[in-house]
Formats: C-alpha cells, structure tokens, sequence
C-alpha cells in the first residue's frame, strides 16, 4: 500500500499541526558490568525502554489561517499535565507526555512558528504493591513464642539445694507430661511427604538425629526420643535449655507425624489443658513452693508449645467455609488470652500477644471470601443427589451435604430434618 494513504494529520490533545520530520528512539534499558581482568563485560536486561519521539513541526499562517492562535493552542497543549493522545503521522495514535517544547519564529520566515516537540510513550500508573504474607508472619510469630516461652521455663525451674523429694516430683510431672503427649498425638497420618518441610526446626533440638533422606522415618524418630527422654527424665531435669528444646522438638515432629495440619492442629489441641488436673502442691514451706513452681513451669512447657504450634499449623490449613475458620480463629485467640492472663513474663506476654495478633490476621483474611455456613430443610425425602442440585445447582455436590450432615445413606434424606449447607453468604 501506498504510505501516503497511511499517512495521518498530526496533532496532539486534538490541536493540528504539519510535521516536516520526525525520529524515534526505542530499545532496551539495562545495565552493562564490565569486570577487572576481563575483556567483555556483560550487559544486564532491565526490561524495554519506554519509546520516545523527536518531531519537527510547524505552523504556518498559510495553512492554518493565524498562525499566532494555532502557535499559542499548541503551547497550551505541551504545558498541560498528564499524558494525551498524539496522532503520529506514521505510527498512528499514541498516548504519551510532552517532555520537550521548543518553538522558534523568524522574520525570514514570517507567518511561520516551528516546534521541536519530545513525546515519551506513557503507560498505565502500576506501582508496586507490598502484600503481606500473614502465614510467614504467624510462623515468624511462633517462633519468637516458642523461644519466649522455652526461657520462661529455664528461669522458673530449678531443683538447685532442694531435697530429693522436689526432683521426684518434678520427674513425674514430666513423665506425666510425656505420656499425655504421647496419647494426644495420636494415629499416625498418612502421606508424612506434606510435612517435611518442619523437620529441620524439629531435629535441631536433638544430638543424635540423623540426616534428612528418603528413608527417614519421622513417626520412629518421634517415638524414639519421647522413650528416651522418659528412660531418662531424671537427667533431662537438671539441663534446663536441653529438655525445653527437646519438648519443642517433640511438639513439632507431632505435627509431621500427623500427616496434616488440620491433625497436627487436633493432635496438639489435646495438650493445651495439661497440668489442670495435676494435684496441687501446697506451698507450705519452702521446698514445697519450689516443688509448686517446678510442677507450674513443666505443665506450662508443654500447654504452650503444643499451643505455640498449633497456631502455626492454623496458617497451614484449608478451611470449607468462614464460619469454621472464624470459629478455629477465636479458639486459639482465646487460648491464647488464657496463656497471656497466666504469665508474669513481660517479654513472653507480648510475644503472646504478637502470636495471636499474627493468627487473627491470618485466619479473617484468608476465610473473608469464603462460603458461610447456612440451613435448609428438604421438604420431601429425596436423595442426596437431588438435594445436592436444590442446594447448589451441582448434583456432584452429593458428598459435601453427606460428609457434612453425617447421613446415614445417601439415597434417603429425611424430609422436614434442617441440613447444614454452604451458602455465598
């Protein structure tokens, strides 16, 4: 085709004017490094340079009747803000800025006004956005609890000058200890692979722990070392930072032996009232009030670090509707309200409390556009494959109104009975 039936009349923010030339620039932005001792250095891609425009313009008394009012419009033009739309006579509409404007007028040439116009190609305003990552944040969290919490114990615990009656008793606080972590963790869960990724803060606690592979067994590990810390619950007393570092240990590889996080969260919530049972120590005299504060400091090791990591498995989990995140939401911040009553331990307080922050923060967002949870009463009996299609329109929704109503048989759901279903809220 013909350029000259491409060819447009120029103008920019709608205001003409003829164009004797122009030039572009284009390209890529980067960065070259040159290197000492080496002859080629190496250019570093920053992505495409914005395009700019180099026209020589004019306007011409001739052409555009005064010249002085077309001059003085096209002058408006260039020094208003923003980007505007520029009809380039060869390239066609492009949205840019003005960055240049420099005109000259001549008697030799009167009647005459030529610019020299600098347009930069502008896109959309795109400015980075920080997102916060609230699960990053509640693992963040726990760690510092856990760490707060572990020397809490190491400075309420102490069997320094007491008699022996005091260390037996602490040893069946924590055998005691032992075996209800042991029961709360439960079956064993089943693919361990989606856990793996909490092993290293598990071992670290432990000497003898062997290197991660392919054949390593989490659920005998874990079962190893509760044995071993039972067998030897006497000394583990009298190393204060190794057996808080331990039960952390424990409490974690919990979790990976669960197999999920909504286990590893079920395994460890069956720890976060021990020691309410345990028979109080009446602090009669003085070793007595050690034995108390020793059997204090124990049960809480273990109440908070199965509390501590189960707010960090609550930013693992999936939730099916808002009202049960919201409802695993204000569980752990009201746990977490009693721990935070409990201690006299500033600095442990407000870790705490940054902790619960943390999981309500984590929990609301991540549940705030999911389905809440609402009833509906069949009005005949009808299988769960037609109730599926009066709730959701999706027959193959049958296993949710099943799983989530525990029905019997799916071929009969009695008539006039409220269902628990999900709606958009």
């Amino acid at each position: 085709m013909n350029w000259r039936k491409k060819y447009r009349q120029a103008s920019f923010r709608g205001v003409p004017f003829f164009v004797a030339a122009v030039e572009g620039d284009f390209g890529r932005r980067g960065q070259h490094h040159e290197y000492p001792k080496r002859d080629k250095g190496y250019w570093e891609d920053l992505g495409e340079k914005d395009p700019t425009f180099t026209v020589e313009g004019y306007v011409t008394e001739k052409l555009t009747g005064d010249y002085m009012e077309a001059r003085d419009a096209l002058l408006r033009a260039c020094r208003q803000a923003g980007a505007a739309e520029l009809v380039h006579p060869y390239q066609g509409t492009k949205t840019v800025t003005c960055t240049g404007c420099r005109v000259r007028e001549s008697a030799d040439e009167g009647g005459t006004a030529r610019f020299s116009l600098t347009f930069i190609e502008a896109g959309e305003k795109s400015e980075p956005k920080a997102a916060l990552d609230t699960g990053a944040a509640v693992s963040l969290a726990a760690d510092d609890a856990l760490l707060a919490s572990q020397e809490d114990f190491t400075s309420g615990f102490s069997l320094a000058r007491m008699p022996g009656f005091v260390s037996e008793g602490a040893q069946g606080v924590l055998t005691d200890a032992l075996a209800s972590l042991e029961g709360a963790a439960g079956p064993i869960g089943g693919d361990l692979s989606d856990m793996t990724d909490l092993l290293g803060g598990a071992l670290d606690a432990f000497d003898d722990a062997p290197a991660i592979g392919g054949d390593f067994d989490a659920a005998a590990f874990f079962a190893n070392q509760l044995r071993g810390l039972q067998g030897g619950a006497f000394s583990a007393l009298y190393d204060t930072y190794g057996l808080a570092g331990k039960v952390g240990g424990l409490v974690r590889l919990m979790s990976v032996r669960a197999g999920s996080a909504s286990g590893a969260y079920t395994a460890q919530r069956g720890m976060w009232t021990y020691g309410e049972d345990l028979a109080p120590v009446q602090p009669i005299t003085t070793a007595r009030r050690r034995q108390a504060a020793n059997q204090e400091a124990l049960a809480a090791l273990f109440r908070r670090s199965s509390l501590i990591e189960s707010a960090r498995m609550s930013s693992r989990m999936e939730f099916d509707s808002y009202d049960q995140a919201a409802g695993l939401r204000d569980e752990l911040a009201d746990r977490l309200d009693v721990e935070m009553e409990a201690t006299t331990n500033d600095t442990l307080f407000a870790r705490l409390s940054d902790l619960r922050t943390a999981v309500v923060r984590d929990v609301t967002s991540r549940g705030a556009d999911l389905s809440r949870v609402g009833q509906w009463t069949p009005s005949t009996t009808m299988p769960a494959l037609v109730a599926a299609y009066e709730v959701y329109d999706d027959p193959l929704k049958d296993g949710d109104l099943v799983a989530r109503n525990r029905i019997a048989h799916p071929g009969f759901i009695p008539a006039a009975e409220p269902l628990e279903v999900l709606t958009n809220g």
